[in-house]
């Protein structure tokens, strides 16, 4: 007994030196190469996701900065034409054309409004605006500089309501009774410069006076709260173009770097100034999709390597295994050979495949 007890006792002191021990190092080690593997992937996908938010980022604005430069030149080409275009022909004394809605009190006057591919009476339309005025939400509206506007509606709700109590079968159609209603002076847009109408939460249109004067229905009015440094001295309600007057009125055109360019011009540089910002976030994008693709590709080729290298210790380790036990108890012989026999079994490289 006492002879079989020493024995296990080498066993198991044979089995934690030779096999244990250097086998929980080599697993330790493994598994740090992993997780280091695994970090520095992580790292990269972050790194593009966070990127890839930019450039969306930048491209809202950039296509943001070519809609107003659209909409200033639509506007230029309307409203700035010279009379000496065609010579010979004189406008003098011929009022320029416009489109433009009888109040309340000669609303009756006008027989037929084509709104869409629809045209209604000046009752029917007066009944159109009642229902929209009473469905679509109205709210305070804060434009920085300028103050805070009532009886404002945001695009998308405008479009909602359309499709649902209109008729409008797609977006498209929506949008051009919205811009039809923009068109004959229902709504206006503010905050942004241009006349378009949009199905956008972020596209804000105000109410107009008359819409309020034709139904009926009283107009929320309030004066316009102005951020400004200066206190006024007068009780009367100014213009918001006096409160942005006011509020450059110490301006020192020295610090700016583009001190005697136009609105237009404005406009161009930072839809130039954009569009270059776009750019080179696209191209940063690129580079790290390209890194990301790279390190994707030598990881793989590492890990396969980790792979093959941990077949080839569990190999190891049987042999280890069998080698502490072989040598104590010749009684195991037989044990030992079947386990060899099993050891060689073992194929790293077809096992990998």
């Amino acid at each position: 007994m006492q002879e079989a007890s020493k024995n296990h006792k080498k066993i198991a002191s044979n089995i934690c030196e030779l096999v244990v021990i250097p086998f929980g190092r080599w697993c330790n080690a493994h598994a740090a190469r992993v997780q280091n593997s695994q970090d520095d992937l992580q790292g990269r996908i972050k790194a593009y996701d966070k990127q890839s938010d930019a450039v969306q980022k930048l491209r809202s604005q950039y296509f943001n900065k070519c809609r107003q430069v659209e909409d200033l030149e639509e506007e230029n080409k309307l409203a700035f034409q010279s009379p000496d275009k065609n010579e010979g022909f004189s406008t003098k004394g011929i009022p320029t054309p416009t489109i433009k809605l009888p109040e309340k009190d000669n609303l009756e006057d006008v027989e037929l409004l084509e709104i869409g591919d629809e045209s209604y009476n000046p009752e029917q339309v007066k009944k159109i605006l009642v229902h929209m005025l009473n469905n679509i939400g109205l709210r305070e509206t804060k434009v920085p500089i300028l103050g805070v506007y009532q009886n404002v509606s945001i695009g998308s709700d405008i479009v909602e309501y359309i499709q649902k109590h209109m008729g409008a079968t797609s977006v498209s159609y929506a949008e051009r009774i919205g811009q039809d209603l923009v068109e004959y002076g229902f709504l206006r847009l503010i905050g942004s410069v241009g006349r378009t109408f949009a199905n956008s939460s972020k596209m804000n249109y105000q109410w107009r006076t008359k819409v309020f004067q034709i139904t009926g229905i009283p107009e929320k009015k309030k004066p316009l709260d102005r951020v400004s440094s200066v206190t006024s001295t007068s009780d009367s309600i100014e213009s918001p173009i006096g409160a942005m007057g006011e509020m450059l009125s110490g301006w020192n055109p020295l610090s700016n770097a583009h001190p005697n360019e136009t609105p237009a011009e404005r406009l161009r540089r930072e839809s130039t100034e954009a569009d270059e910002r776009y750019k080179a976030g696209v191209r940063k994008l690129d580079l790290l999709r390209c890194g990301l693709e790279e390190a994707m590709i030598d990881h793989m080729k590492f890990m396969e390597r980790c792979e093959l290298d941990r077949l080839k210790a569990i190999k190891a380790v049987i042999l280890d295994f069998s080698g502490a036990i072989s040598n104590v108890i010749p009684s195991l012989q037989s044990t030992v050979d079947n386990m060899m026999l099993y050891q060689e079994t073992v194929q790293p490289l077809g096992d990998l495949r």
